[in-house]
């Protein structure tokens, strides 16, 4: 995911706008770079460190920062990440070069940790934005990651939750808010990290104790809590312990939707721990399982009078017809959204002739990167969007109203703004539409 860019011209911008001028523009206009193989990872890497050495120096000079020239020349995380999602055109990339990526976002973020330990002020503090350490976590601990990676991103993450508990002890209230929002940031971590931390420890009982908590207070990625069930169910299974794997398919059941997780696989899951049995005790507890996957959040926002689309209009008639519709918000320098394009215009095809839910799509080039309309109609024309573009704009600013913090980003919106969210409160993907556009089916 691409993160918001930002208005400031701090160390990030800077870098990001050089790496975007000096290594993706100009690769992205022969086609994507081609990557197959670790060493090509760290050429690219090696090139761009390089090339940022030399040209901080001139960046500092603009934009003095209490940074020194060398904490100043350091890449951050989130730009390993982007860069490689960005001039592969691949969203995987990250996720096939894993170990390698992970090497380098996490040696960005020791380097960031002793940068704050040096400077603790609240500048300093919100340079470790989520691209970076978020990131940077999230990549290192996934679910696939090997046990060598994971571990150091383990580190990682428990010297930066230490240092912003420390920080928030500090009598400058601006520092000290600035680790608390550092702090929220990371609680989505806290109970995936230790659970599986815990499990490659062998501490089985402690890596129960940790999912089942993290699930029922929302604070476990469904993904993940569902490649950790599947391990300990094992390791229960083995010792003849069924009352830990129900529980802990009762408690994935009640926390996940048919977006993240299968109701037919969740019955085999049921059939895996005990085959005579299993199925009935499914059947019984899907009684209490939600019918529906979406629900109103509370949240509402203003939507435009009247929508001016820059390609692929939409009719006045149609827009009032609408109960629903579905958003897809990115600008043209994200990577992840690009790849994307394919798979939406499909989507687009199968669910255009509805009136009652519509799909578009948000532009936000004019906050991220100041481009006009007409380059980005000229860019969708190059990258064959075939789905309705709105250009958002500073007036209305839909992408602020939704609190978009990177990109590409989903939202379900009623005709009259009120804001659906998935009754897991986990992300909305194109996955999630096709759920949605399902349960609509069907009522």
């Amino acid at each position: 995911m691409c993160m918001a860019q930002q208005t400031s011209k701090d160390r990030s911008l800077c870098q990001q706008e050089y790496i975007l001028q000096k290594f993706i523009s100009p690769q992205l206009k022969n086609g994507p770079f081609q990557v197959k193989q670790p060493k090509d990872v760290d050429s690219l890497f090696a090139a761009m460190e390089a090339g940022w050495r030399k040209a901080s120096a001139d960046s500092l000079k603009k934009y003095p920062s209490e940074l020194t020239s060398s904490e100043f020349a350091q890449l951050d995380a989130y730009c390993y990440f982007w860069a490689l999602a960005s001039i592969t055109q691949n969203l995987n990339a990250g996720s096939d070069f894993r170990k390698t990526l992970s090497r380098y976002m996490n040696a960005a973020m020791v380097r960031d940790e002793s940068m704050i330990k040096r400077i603790p002020t609240s500048t300093t503090i919100m340079m470790i934005h989520g691209g970076n350490l978020g990131n940077a976590l999230a990549i290192g601990s996934a679910t696939n990651a090997d046990k060598a990676t994971f571990q150091e991103t383990y580190r990682v993450y428990c010297a930066f939750e230490n240092l912003f508990n420390q920080l928030t002890q500090t009598t400058d209230t601006a520092v000290s808010h600035a680790a608390g929002r550092q702090l929220d940031e990371l609680k989505d971590f806290y109970y995936p990290m230790r659970a599986v931390n815990c499990y490659l420890n062998s501490e089985y009982d402690q890596a129960f104790n940790f999912l089942i908590t993290g699930l029922s207070v929302d604070r476990y990625g469904k993904s993940r809590a569902i490649d950790l069930t599947k391990k300990l169910i094992k390791h229960y299974k083995t010792i003849g312990d069924e009352d830990h794997c129900y529980t802990l398919l009762n408690i994935l059941a009640l926390n996940s939707t048919q977006d993240n997780l299968d109701r037919a696989k969740l019955s085999s899951m049921y059939k895996e721990v005990d085959s005579l049995h299993g199925p009935e005790i499914y059947e019984n507890f899907k009684r209490k399982l939600s019918l529906s996957a979406f629900k109103k959040s509370g949240k509402t926002i203003k939507l435009p009078e009247n929508w001016q689309f820059i390609k692929n209009s939409i009719s006045p008639d149609k827009l009032k017809k609408a109960k629903y519709i579905l958003v897809d918000l990115w600008y043209t320098g994200c990577g992840p959204c690009l790849d994307e394009i394919p798979a939406l215009n499909s989507f687009y095809s199968h669910m255009k002739l509805r009136n009652d839910v519509l799909f578009l799509s948000i532009n936000t080039d004019y906050i991220n990167g100041k481009e006009t309309r007409k380059f980005v109609v000229r860019r969708a024309d190059e990258l064959k969007v075939a789905y309705p573009i709105y250009f958002d704009e500073p007036t209305l600013a839909i992408h602020k109203q939704l609190g978009v913090t990177g990109y590409p980003a989903k939202f379900i919106i009623t005709s009259t703004g009120d804001i659906l969210e998935k009754t897991d409160h986990s992300i909305m993907t194109l996955k999630s539409f096709q759920s949605f556009l399902n349960e609509t089916n069907h009522n």
